[in-house]
């Protein structure tokens, strides 16, 4: 019973401290149902406030969430853009700098939960304690979402690594039939699946939106984390605005590509012999120099 009283004073305590810092946002309700009226009147539409309500209910969250999101502003101090582009490399659904910041202040208030309920546990009933700890908690967890995130950009870069090869062959082997760099593009999208295949129907919806295609090309090159996809990109931006031939260009990239993934193999080739041979060093290296001493005092000194 303490341990839940405690988990509900951190969220109280961490709550009060946000609406100290920042000033709630005015309701969506006051803000917009005079637009909103005037709008439905002049198109005929009956006034009600079904479409403010429905607002209402849609923004609560992002009310709740808003004065989080300020104070992570002081922890995990970034630019939106660079907020965004975490979980763009990352994969993640919808990104941008809120959404980034309502999972953060999610992890943040599972993370301060979990650790309050922990120390109560383990006998502390100090509800001041407790509320420092889960204060503390909610930090750590706040920051957890940030290197979790890192840990699946990295998995992701790693995967468009091996993707780039393949994906370079196709395009230059259908750029040699005669298809245009755009083209090409959608072949792999509508036969091919995988991170790059994703990550190319992401270019040509911007292509179809009105985006200039030298432009979507660079902007994802800029945003990858992966630079032998960006290499691909910019090679495919620069044929679809000044021409060339790429088919030959990508067929040098997956080259280079190959080359660099085998040396990436017999690195971890190495790596992994070196790891089966520790095990083999810390248990029979002991057994060794017992082997060895035990006999000493009797080859020194003498013994029957």
């Amino acid at each position: 019973m303490i341990v839940v009283l405690a988990a509900v004073l951190v969220g109280v305590s961490v709550g009060a401290v946000v609406f100290g810092v920042v000033r709630p946002p005015t309701p969506l309700r006051s803000r917009l149902g005079p637009e909103l009226a005037i709008a439905r009147a002049r198109s005929g539409a009956a006034s009600s406030g079904s479409v403010v309500g429905q607002l209402n209910r849609r923004g609560s969250s992002a009310v709740i969430f808003g004065w989080a999101r300020s104070l992570f502003d002081l922890v995990d101090p970034a630019p939106d853009d660079e907020l965004r582009l975490r979980m763009r490399r990352a994969g993640a659904p919808s990104p941008s700098a809120a959404n980034y910041r309502e999972h953060q202040a999610r992890w943040a208030a599972i993370g301060g939960v979990i650790l309050a309920a922990l120390i109560g546990l383990l006998g502390v009933r100090s509800i001041v304690v407790l509320v420092i700890v889960g204060f503390f908690g909610a930090l750590l967890g706040a920051m957890q979402y940030k290197s979790k995130l890192a840990e699946r950009a990295e998995k992701r870069a790693e995967r468009i690594k091996v993707e780039t090869y393949s994906t370079a062959q196709v395009i230059a082997g259908v750029s040699e039939a005669g298809l245009p760099p755009v083209a090409a593009c959608r072949h792999i999208c509508q036969r091919h699946h995988g991170v790059v295949s994703d990550e190319l129907r992401t270019v040509l919806g911007w292509i179809e939106r009105g985006t200039p295609t030298g432009r979507a090309f660079e902007t994802l090159a800029r945003e990858t984390n992966e630079p032998s996809f960006a290499r691909l990109l910019r090679m495919i931006a620069n044929a679809a605005s000044a021409g060339g031939d790429l088919a030959s260009q990508l067929r040098a990239l997956a080259i280079d590509q190959r080359r660099e993934r085998r040396e990436y193999l017999k690195q971890a080739a190495e790596k992994r012999k070196a790891a089966l041979l520790l095990p083999s060093i810390i248990f029979l290296v002991p057994v060794l120099l017992l082997y060895v001493a035990l006999p000493m005092p009797f080859i020194l000194f003498g013994g029957g």
